[in-house]
């Protein structure tokens, strides 16, 4: 049983259940995550928007991306966040960007393509 209720798109105002619909429908397997970032307007509003935006601009390959959010989600030790890179979807999908490394890659502090926990990467340089 979820301890925090997810909150459908339909409870929401019409611009944050457009953000909504459009990350679940888009992004990737996170219908349940922006369930429950709705419980915060301000999150789903701008965290939600800029990874479509950020994904959209293309400036960073979508593995890059990708990688950052899972390294910084590892080491504020947020397993809810880890979870879905290490789905089958994950896995298995050839869209993700991630989807070779695992979070248990970044939990053991190895180098990832190069990128170490001591190479400076999100302002980590312990």
């Amino acid at each position: 049983m979820a301890r925090v209720r997810s909150i459908p798109s339909t409870e929401l105002p019409a611009d944050l259940a457009d953000i909504y619909e459009s990350f679940a429908a888009g992004y990737g397997p996170f219908r349940n995550q922006v369930a429950v970032f709705a419980h915060v307007p301000a999150a789903l509003r701008h965290l939600m928007a800029m990874l479509m935006e950020l994904r959209a601009a293309a400036t960073l390959p979508k593995r890059y991306l990708e990688l950052a959010i899972v390294a910084v989600s590892k080491l504020n030790e947020c397993d809810y966040c880890v979870a879905p890179y290490d789905s089958p979807h994950f896995q298995t999908a050839p869209k993700v960007s991630a989807k070779t490394e695992s979070s248990a890659s970044i939990a053991a502090n190895r180098s990832i393509n190069g990128i170490s926990r001591g190479s400076g990467i999100v302002g980590i340089n312990s």
